[in-house]
């Protein structure tokens, strides 16, 4: 049985593992972020720079 995993940003159903990325924050918390989230982010940090 595959897990659900659910986006931290958006909340949707992540159905399809490729379509999200865990990533680990510094205190070490997993972050499921879909696809979608991970390319506005990074949108995000480079208008920032």
């Amino acid at each position: 049985m595959t897990k659900t995993m659910i986006c931290d940003y958006c909340n949707k159903v992540i159905n399809n593992n490729s379509e999200y990325i865990t990533f680990h924050k510094k205190n070490y918390v997993k972050t499921s972020v879909c696809i979608n989230c991970v390319l506005k982010l990074m949108d995000k940090t480079k208008e920032n720079k």
